[in-house]
């Protein structure tokens, strides 16, 4: 193929993957945007996974009939049929809703660890219990009552379960060893205590009329007991496992989550209907008036008309298993919260209004307050945030803490931050026509099919990016496929793209491409190129360069230029030897570069680059060279600097504030040899712990549980008993049954990877099992064993050895693992080319690129051989 028509190839190929989304999950917002217009014209969904890694790649390896299976058909529009007709605005209109914008943030010490938040009717106050109990208000400085102090008790107790009554004069909590206690608000006094189960009480709800409580605990039994007497009314067991929440739907009507979801008659204990069945739910909420209620229904939320007692045409997509969710006291509203994000919902259109992302302590507690209509959410620490409109701040005395997010410059040539992605557009909230459930809705890629013909989808969108103002590009790019168009605004690219489908359907694509323009980065130049596609949002050239000089020049280069390489933790590290992707970060941008074998001539390697936000930027100290970072759904880093303890502190003091977060001064803790910085923006939370290196320099760490993802913190190994090195087995002594002898060992995951010509899976287990057992292993119990996957356990004293195989390309795939494999001898091969961060991996050398000439060096040489 000539390089004219290859080029043709990939520039639709680049096309659709940046159209339809295919790639790295994209970024979520932490504070609302206000440029795009709160419409929507369907029911919307949230974040979807999509699939890792890059498929312009995989399509261009593939062969030419795959890429061209599916014809586009071209779009031809009159720009004057580009204006919506009045009956289609009429159509398409929505309300329009004031954002919530962050007004408090409440981080009082007092309130112990939390498991529960309660909101009183006053509106005004509200109560946290876990640790304690106690009750606040929400402009409160110190609690206005602690009603019970478990720390003080010299047992691990904990309040599990906490409801008020309808009228807000009293309340219940259940502890974490089945007692039940009511309180008076009033008054402030415990008014009864009694035991309920032998086990903790792990929910509570109490009837509209206030006359009776249910509670479970942690089997499939429901308590219903008098609530001014405490009296026991009724007990039954539900038909199903898990039992998980309880809400009252109606009076006397019980709604149990679990498995699956009923409803039940809390007199007779009879189940009355099923209302969702076959997946473990905890969503169950009613409205203030009681008209909706909410329950968990496959991966939506469903709401169920109480008068007429059947399910309504409304729901909402992709809710968390664990989801909580609260209506507002108008009813019109819906808020939920998982542990990604907090999610406002318009209840008579079904759209997703807002997006707020989530990091760090777990929400706990999320309550709508009556009268003031601000939304209280409570995360495990104890701290809790208020959110609101402007407007409905006022009220309080409350303005918005966040100041507003800065647009980039243009001309800069700098990539946005994660908050200017988001500033430009999102898409999980941006207007959308009705149609099907979306395949992909992420802040930055969105592909739906909508019940439109291709111009009004067209129009749909002409409209409402020009009403936000996006432009609509004279000139667009040679790279767009036909039925496709792109709008910029302040630097950014959006393309969005249209396919018709049978029945008046059309398949629409939308993609932020973000602010960076690809062809401004360094080219390699270590070797001749030959540039095979170039445009603002795809680079692919190709070269004869070998692999080790290509990897090494871009790591230098693009660190130079501003890009920061990294590993991301949290992650698996294999890799192929002729292969390497490459990330590196700048600001709230990733840049992926991917070095392949070119198919069309297998002496050459095409290089790939593209960009994409990410959910979770933080800054990093230029001369850091090279991190383990991870910022899909936290914020997590481990990275060494030159600087001082002191310098690196004064860094981030500056670097964060530019990056719209508050210092969090109650959570910072000085010492000699180590400083903790505490930060918050919207609903995240971020702890940066800066350690004293010797001879020099500072250690950098954000996030928990960081030495099982990062090979610089892993701590080592306790010495193995000697006994059981005498029962193990050296890696490089695995018997390899294959023809070739042949086998993958890696170091670093401690596993071995062999591929056997095509076998009956059964065979495969038999004659592991016969070898096995020939060396003295043991199987333990019968394992796995099907044509789909075969899982088989060998032990040897305390050791244990775990054989998988799984059919994949028509061959069989057996990957060995087990601490009773060691890996003191020489593999057999000996050492092989390795990435730069494997070679740091498999050294144990600190991140850096100070080092880069040390690994080309040894690499050169292994490579001579």
């Amino acid at each position: 193929m000539s390089i004219t028509g290859r080029n043709t190839r990939i520039a639709t190929l680049i096309f659709l993957s940046c159209a339809f989304g295919c790639g790295p999950s994209g970024s979520k917002p932490t504070t609302p945007s206000t440029t795009a217009p709160i419409l929507d014209a369907a029911s919307p969904s949230t974040e979807q996974p999509t699939p890792s890694g890059s498929v312009v790649a995989n399509a261009i390896e593939s062969t030419p009939e795959v890429t061209t299976a599916r014809e586009i058909p071209p779009v031809t529009l009159k720009p004057a049929a580009l204006k919506p007709a009045a009956e289609q605005l009429a159509r398409w209109a929505q309300v329009e809703q004031e954002p919530i914008q962050l007004l408090a943030c409440r981080d009082w010490s007092k309130t112990g660890f939390v498991e529960k938040l309660a909101s009183l009717p006053n509106g005004r106050m509200f109560l946290l219990a876990g640790t304690k109990v106690t009750l606040w208000s929400i402009d409160g400085t110190e609690p206005e009552h602690v009603f019970l102090d478990l720390a003080t008790s010299g047992k691990e107790l904990s309040i599990k379960s906490l409801a008020v009554a309808p009228n807000g004069k009293w309340f219940a909590a259940g502890d974490s060893e089945g007692l039940l206690k009511i309180w008076s608000v009033g008054d402030r006094k415990e008014v009864h205590s009694k035991k309920i189960f032998s086990t903790g009480i792990t929910q509570i709800a109490i009837s509209p009329d206030g006359q009776e409580i249910a509670m479970i605990s942690y089997d499939v039994d429901v308590a219903i007991y008098e609530s001014s007497s405490l009296e026991k009314k009724n007990q039954f067991k539900i038909n199903s496992n898990g039992l998980k929440n309880i809400a009252y739907v109606n009076q006397g009507q019980l709604a149990t989550a679990a498995e699956t979801t009923t409803l039940w008659n809390t007199s007779t204990g009879k189940q009355e209907q099923i209302l969702s069945p076959g997946r473990y739910q905890s969503a169950v909420a009613r409205s203030k008036d009681g008209k909706w209620f909410a329950f968990g229904e496959k991966d939506d939320l469903q709401l169920w008309d109480v008068a007429q007692a059947k399910k309504a045409s409304k729901s909402f997509t992709n809710i968390a298993m664990n989801e909580l969710v609260d209506f507002s006291p108008d009813g019109k509203s819906l808020v939920t919260a998982n542990g990604s994000n907090i999610r406002l919902w318009d209840i008579e259109t079904q759209r997703l209004v807002q997006v707020i992302d989530v990091a760090g302590w777990p929400i706990v507690g999320l309550s709508w307050l009556p009268e003031t209509n601000v939304i209280l959410v409570t995360t495990a620490n104890g701290w809790t945030r208020i959110w609101g409109s402007v407007k409905s701040g006022e009220t309080l005395g409350l303005r918005p803490m966040h100041a507003a997010i800065a647009v980039p410059d243009p001309s800069a040539r700098e990539p946005a931050a994660t908050e200017q992605w988001l500033q430009a557009i999102d898409l999980r909230t941006f207007p959308r026509l009705a149609g099907d459930k979306p395949m992909i809705a992420e802040s930055t890629r969105l592909m739906y099919s909508a019940h439109e013909t291709l111009e009004q989808a067209k129009q749909f969108y002409d409209y409402y990016l020009k009403r936000a103002g996006w432009t609509e590009s004279g000139s667009p790019s040679a790279a767009l496929a036909p039925g496709s168009f792109e709008y910029t605004q302040n630097g950014f690219m959006l393309t969005v793209s249209f396919t018709a489908e049978s029945g008046n359907k059309t398949n629409i694509g939308l993609h932020n491409i973000g602010n960076y323009d690809l062809r401004w980065l360094p080219k390699f130049d270590a070797a001749p190129i030959v540039e095979g596609y170039s445009s603002a949002n795809a680079v692919m050239v190709e070269t004869k360069a070998d692999i080790l000089s290509i990897e090494t020049t871009l790591l230098k280069k693009l660190h130079e230029a501003g890009w920061t390489p990294f590993s991301r933790l949290h992650s698996s590290h294999n890799e192929e030897v002729d292969v390497r992707d490459l990330e590196f970060l700048r600001n709230g941008t990733v840049l992926r570069v991917s070095i392949r074998r070119f198919p069309a001539d297998p002496t050459s390697f095409h290089i790939q680059q593209s960009v994409s936000s990410i959910n979770h930027a933080l800054p990093i100290p230029k001369d850091s060279g090279f991190v383990e970072f991870d910022g899909n759904t936290q914020p997590f880093l481990v990275a060494t600097t030159l600087m001082s303890l002191e310098q690196t502190a004064a860094f981030y003091e500056k670097s964060m504030k530019l990056d719209g977060w508050l210092v969090h001064e109650a959570r910072r803790n000085d010492k000699e040899e180590q400083i903790w910085q505490s930060y918050r923006r919207g609903q995240q939370d971020v702890l940066i712990g800066l350690i004293k290196q010797q001879p020099g320099g500072t250690l950098i760490r954000v996030g928990d549980r960081l030495e099982n993802a990062s090979w610089q913190l892993k701590k080592p190994k306790p010495a193995v008993d000697s006994k059981s090195v005498g029962a193990s087995m050296e890696a490089a002594d695995f018997p390899i049954l294959n023809a070739l002898k042949s086998a993958n060992y890696d170091s670093n995951s401690k596993s071995i990877e062999v591929k056997v010509d095509a076998t009956p899976m059964t065979e495969v287990a038999e004659r592991y099992t016969k070898e096995l057992q020939s060396m003295g292993w043991t199987i333990n119990g019968s394992g796995i064993r099907s044509d789909e996957y075969t899982f088989l356990t060998f032990t040897k004293e305390k050791l244990e050895i775990a054989v998988r195989a799984r059919p994949i390309g028509g061959n069989i795939l057996i990957n060995i693992q087990g601490d009773g494999l060691i890996w003191t001898k020489p593999l057999p091969g000996g050492k092989k080319v390795v990435s730069y961060e494997t070679w740091l991996r498999e050294n144990n050398h600190p991140a850096g690129l100070n080092m880069l000439e040390a690994y080309k060096t040894e690499m050169q040489s292994l490579a001579n051989k």
